[in-house]
């Protein structure tokens, strides 16, 4: 595909003469969409563990101020 986008028509009649199948498609889009997928439920992970931590935090401080 990227042959026939940049012109390359001999390239292109080449692999179509090797009988070249025209509907593969590139694994790479599919691993980085999946990589992307990671990082961002890895990310949200830790922005709701950082909360939860903050969230602790202000209730133990809470309790300390009722004790007094």
């Amino acid at each position: 595909m990227m042959a026939s986008w940049k012109g390359h028509l001999d390239i292109v009649r080449t692999l179509l003469e090797a009988e070249a199948d025209v509907n593969a498609k590139n694994n790479v889009r599919n691993q980085m969409m999946m990589m992307m997928m990671m990082m961002m439920i890895i990310i949200v992970l830790t922005i709701l563990m950082m909360m939860m931590m903050m969230l602790i935090v202000v209730i133990n401080d809470e309790d300390r101020d009722v004790c007094r």
